[in-house]
C-alpha cells in the first residue's frame, strides 16, 4: 500500500508525501533517479551513495519470528518520503545529508521485488535521511526528505562515521568514503 498527499500550499508544507510500508525481502531500499544506476551496497553502512542514487538498509522481511495460523508473517519496514521546498527540522537523528543527481525529476523507490515512482527535484536533490536509532542497521522506519539542491560541487555528505565527498555528477561522477 502506498499513501500519497497532494500539492502543498505554504513553503514549509511538503509538495508531496509518499509512505511505503511493506516487507523488504532484500533488506535494502533503492532510491535512484529513473535514468540512474543503483549504487554498490555496503552492508555495514546504513546509507550507500552513488552519483544518481542511494541504497538504504532496512529491516529484512525475514527478521521475524511471528507465526499466524501456521504461516510466517514477514517483518515490514516503512519508508516515509517528503518532497520539500526547504529543509524542515525534525528531532530524529540524521544519518545522511547530501546531494545526488536527479536529472529526470523522478525517483524509483523499491528493491528487486517492486518499485514506486515518486517525484524528486529536477537536476539535483538534497537528501536528508533520518531514523529513530542511528545505531540500528536494519531500521523499521526511514524518513527521506528531498530538498532542492543549490549546487553539487563541493558538497560533503555526512554519514555516521564517514565523510562522503560528492563530485559533480554525470557519467564520470562518483563518491568516496573516508573514515573520520
Amino acid at each position: 500500500m502506498v499513501r500519497a498527499s497532494g500539492q502543498g500550499v505554504d513553503m514549509g508544507q511538503p509538495l508531496n508525501e509518499v509512505t511505503i510500508p511493506r516487507a523488504w525481502h532484500w533488506g535494502v531500499v533503492f532510491l535512484v533517479d529513473k535514468r540512474g544506476a543503483i549504487p554498490d551496497v555496503d552492508p555495514d553502512t546504513l546509507v550507500s551513495v552513488g552519483p544518481s542514487g542511494l541504497v538504504l538498509l532496512a529491516r529484512h522481511a525475514q527478521d521475524t519470528f511471528e507465526v499466524v495460523d501456521g504461516k510466517l508473517v514477514y517483518a515490514t519496514a516503512t519508508v516515509h518520503t517528503r518532497l520539500l521546498t526547504e529543509p524542515v527540522e525534525d528531532r530524529r537523528p540524521v544519518v545522511f545529508d547530501g546531494v545526488v543527481a536527479t536529472p529526470s525529476g523522478q525517483l524509483s523507490v523499491g528493491d528487486a521485488d517492486s518499485e514506486v515512482i515518486i517525484s524528486a527535484h529536477h537536476s539535483q536533490t538534497r537528501f536528508v535521511i533520518s531514523v529513530l536509532d542511528p545505531q540500528d542497521n536494519s531500521p523499521d522506519d526511514l524518513w527521506v526528505d528531498m530538498i532542492p539542491a543549490r549546487s553539487v560541487a563541493g558538497t560533503v555528505a555526512l554519514m555516521r562515521g564517514f565523510r562522503h565527498e560528492l563530485r559533480p555528477c554525470g557519467m564520470g561522477g562518483r563518491s568516496t568514503s573516508k573514515r573520520r
